[in-house]
């Protein structure tokens, strides 16, 4: 099973579901975690941002809509750099690097 350290233990029960009930394989369970992990850093950041930032919010905006505008575009942001990244590396070629450094170890 793919577990992490640093999942909450639903977390990696929920992987442990996906594999066994589902029939996932090991590189979408590697795939889910990333996208869960993403996912609830995402609740975490716009809880916090209701919470502790909300009072940062313009007169007349809700906290709520300031917390998903704030933290929108700071994981859009990021979401945008890893696409220019993956759109202009050699990918096909840093796998190729990757397994023949592997299979010669």
């Amino acid at each position: 099973m793919v577990h992490s350290e640093d999942n909450p233990d639903f977390l990696n029960d929920f992987l442990d579901y996906s594999a066994t009930i589902l029939n996932k394989s090991s590189n979408s369970i590697k795939e889910y975690n990333y996208d869960l992990g993403m996912f609830l850093r995402f609740i975490c950041h716009f809880i916090s941002g209701i919470i502790f930032f909300g009072s940062y919010a313009p007169a007349g905006m809700s906290p709520i809509v300031y917390s998903i505008a704030v933290n929108g575009f700071a994981v859009g942001g990021e979401l945008l750099i890893c696409l220019a990244l993956l759109a202009f590396l050699p990918i096909e070629q840093l796998i190729k690097a990757l397994k023949s450094s592997v299979s010669l170890t």
